[in-house]
């Protein structure tokens, strides 16, 4: 097994922060070496920062998990900062024309590939023959 302790490449080839998640729910980030929280961890990801979150004793990756519970703090801090829609859809479908919906709005800049408020992405252009 690959240890998770040190940085990793994440997409692009940028160094990943490793972040494990303890038992008692406490975070702490490999590369600082120094506890962090939700918020801290937040403010990473708007600094463009690839993080992966690893569960210390099983070295399951919760990441997704702990990404949704920022969006939930957040929430908390600034109602209606995402779209009751968006939210709605996120909890129903799951699918790729949702991830596609988020990376083109406003949440975009928080995922990888994403355009943030960007307009959509013009269709492909094609040879002329």
């Amino acid at each position: 097994m690959a240890d998770t302790s040190k940085e990793t490449p994440g997409p692009n080839d940028k160094p990943r922060r490793v972040i494990k998640r303890y038992s008692n729910r406490k975070l702490y980030d490999t590369k600082d070496s120094r506890y962090v929280t939700l918020q801290q961890i937040g403010e990473m990801v708007r600094a463009g920062e690839e993080v992966q979150i690893i569960d210390n004793a099983t070295k399951e990756d919760k990441t997704e998990v702990t990404l949704a519970l920022i969006i939930s703090e957040d929430l908390k801090a600034q109602p209606r900062s995402v779209p009751l829609g968006t939210l709605r859809d996120l909890i129903q479908e799951r699918g790729e024309r949702l991830l596609t919906q988020l990376r083109e709005g406003p949440i975009g800049r928080l995922i990888p590939g994403g355009t943030g408020d960007a307009a959509p992405p013009s269709a492909p252009e094609t040879e002329a023959e």
